[in-house]
């Protein structure tokens, strides 16, 4: 498929001529995800999308993703009796309670906002909103999973296009990615887990909290030392690394993970993976 997010019009024609039913069972999740990603948030046609979904929803063995899925295309699409009907279908599928359900779907419409770019107010409530459901989390792991995941592109997004940080702000993402770990400490991989303190480790640093970034960075690198090899996670933690040692004037250190990091960077061959790492590099 055409890079979705460098070539957006390519990948919805992809999508549009793709049957789902030529899918593997494994596959279709992926493909459902990427119907409210592409069609929705990036081309707009939310209508599509839902339409789509709501074909998908209907094969046999449907995962509970797809009913996840389905009922945030058809809030967007302002179908709400179809989105509490998916709703009702994911409950049954996954196990969760109606409050779980509901947490896990207003993080997955937040993921797919073009107001998590600008921490608009309404966003912000929202995300306070779902945040408040999942303080004391007891529901099903794959469920705990999923918001890991939904928590993560929330944040990440804000962050690619974070203004100035603004104290409502601050503390409403700080608590976002310390959810976001929790929940894939809950029903994630250690991957996930090692992740999320990278997400930590960004958001600390893009505010100038120097100690928790460095402490969620060597966090996140001891996950990798003690579990395996991933030296391309590696080397994104150890600029995180870097950058908070340079905010707290510890030079010689800060000087030693940029190197690690930009030598293990030298073996990147993923496409655009390298151009990323260049972009992070600057000021670490």
């Amino acid at each position: 498929m055409a890079d979705h997010d460098k070539d957006p019009a390519a990948a919805a024609h992809e999508l549009r001529e793709l049957d789902p039913l030529s899918l593997s069972l494994d596959t279709t999740p992926r493909y459902s995800w990427l119907l409210n990603h592409v069609l929705g948030e990036l081309d707009g046609t939310w209508a599509d999308a839902c339409e789509r979904q709501q074909r998908i929803a209907a094969l046999p063995d449907a995962s509970p993703t797809i009913h996840r899925n389905h009922a945030i295309a058809a809030l967007y699409a302002g179908q709400p009796l179809q989105a509490w009907h998916a709703q009702a279908r994911f409950m049954a599928a996954s196990g969760a309670s109606e409050t779980e359900a509901q947490a896990v779907i207003r993080l997955g419409v937040l993921q797919h906002s073009p107001d998590r770019e600008s921490s608009g107010e309404n966003f912000l409530s929202a995300l306070r909103g779902a945040l408040e459901q999942i303080k004391q989390w007891n529901g099903p792991n794959a469920v705990a999973a999923m918001l890991g995941a939904a928590l993560n592109n929330v944040v990440s997004g804000w962050m690619n296009h974070a203004a100035e940080p603004s104290a409502p702000i601050n503390d409403v993402m700080q608590e976002a990615a310390v959810r976001c770990q929790a929940m894939w400490q809950a029903g994630g991989t250690w991957v996930n887990a090692e992740r999320a303190c990278y997400l930590r480790a960004l958001v600390a640093n893009h505010l100038g909290h120097w100690t928790q970034a460095r402490d969620a960075a060597a966090e996140g690198l001891k996950l990798i030392d003690s579990h395996g090899e991933e030296d391309v996670d590696r080397a994104f933690l150890l600029l995180e690394l870097a950058r908070a040692h340079g905010g707290l004037s510890q030079a010689t250190q800060q000087q030693q993970a940029r190197e690690t990091a930009v030598a293990l960077a030298q073996a990147f061959s993923e496409p655009g993976l390298r151009e990323w790492f260049d972009s992070k590099l600057v000021g670490a």
